[in-house]
């Protein structure tokens, strides 16, 4: 998709393109795999089997474009839309108009908080909600999540039978059986909020949210219809960007376009953020399984196998990416 993307910015050279991406494009691998090959006792870690190779060739190709573009990691939160939807924004200029940064309105402490659940839907008013009833088995377990709580909140034989195989897996696996909390933002919306992995249940009620409190919590205007059935309204929701981010990216767009300057990064791709670049630096090439999982076990094999893929420098991946604080330091001394 993303190759089919830049194909239609090269074909028609328009003056901005704005892209948008889930934070797991940071660390995309070029070629995946799997989990279980990975360790002492399998072939070493190939450059394109490294995490973030996948985002070095997006840059790689961006930069290609000879548009300047620029990309920041964003909460959405920090915007005053009432989810913790985090995205990866690229924004791309033709002609070297210079782009600020996305202006952060809200915070979680700030003198503008984060507008909570509670907040967003107060005035949702649906005298025939629609929404996809959870199984018997699903409310059986859903009734021991309290508000704000996924399945750790759970008695330990419950959890273990209702996340089967997923229960020794490892990581997170907070969408597990999640119950939203009014006094927080939303997380990002999944498109399948009745499905145990990424369940987004009512703080109170058995049931997911429903169609009209997620087009209220993308924001989309009350007299918004949306077709098919019942999961394709979620999907279509659940995909869109929302209102509140795609005002933001608007408003830069249109100071960029009102600039009488211009600047000589064209052919650059650059990092607003120091913190993101830093992250970038610092992955780790990749993520092995636990221990009590891989073929061979200890500490010392897991190190050998991952020594030849240490030597390789992080730098050298993400050589098309420039720091903006760094770039503009660069130019005011060379003018």
């Amino acid at each position: 998709m993303f190759r089919q993307f830049l194909r239609v910015v090269k074909e028609a050279r328009p003056r901005f393109f704005v892209m948008e991406n889930v934070t797991g494009v940071l660390s995309a691998a070029v070629q995946h795999r799997p989990l279980r090959e990975r360790g002492p006792g399998f072939p070493k870690l190939k450059r394109e089997e490294e995490l973030g190779s996948a985002f070095a060739l997006i840059l790689r190709e961006l930069a290609a474009t000879g548009y300047y573009v620029v990309f920041d990691l964003v909460n959405a939160a920090d915007f005053g839309v009432p989810q913790t939807r985090k995205r990866i924004v690229f924004i791309g200029s033709r002609d070297g108009e210079p782009i600020d940064g996305l202006v952060r309105t809200h915070s979680v402490d700030g003198r503008r908080k984060w507008v909570t659940l509670e907040r967003a839907l107060r005035d949702v008013k649906d005298d025939s909600p629609e929404f996809s009833v959870l199984s018997k088995s699903k409310k059986e377990v859903m009734r021991h999540v309290p508000a704000g709580g996924n399945w750790r909140d759970l008695p330990e034989r419950m959890a273990k039978k209702a996340l089967g195989a997923a229960y020794v897996s490892w990581g997170g696996r907070v969408g597990f059986y999640r119950r939203l909390a009014w006094d927080e933002p939303a997380p990002a919306l999944t498109t399948r909020p009745d499905s145990k992995a990424t369940m987004l249940c009512h703080p109170s009620r058995l049931r997911p949210l429903t169609v009209a409190e997620y087009a209220r919590l993308q924001q989309f205007p009350r007299r918004w219809k949306f077709s098919g059935g019942t999961p394709q309204k979620y999907i279509q929701i659940g995909n869109a960007v929302p209102v509140g981010l795609g005002e933001v990216v608007g408003k830069a767009l249109l100071t960029a376009m009102r600039s009488s300057t211009r600047v000589s990064f064209r052919g650059k791709v650059v990092c607003l953020s120091s913190d993101v670049l830093r992250r970038l630096h610092r992955r780790p090439r990749t993520v092995l399984n636990p221990d009590r999982m891989r073929r061979r076990k200890g500490v010392a094999a897991a190190k050998k196998w991952l020594g030849d893929a240490k030597k390789r420098s992080r730098a050298g991946l993400f050589k098309h990416l420039v720091d903006r604080a760094v770039l503009l330091r660069r130019t005011t001394k060379a003018a």
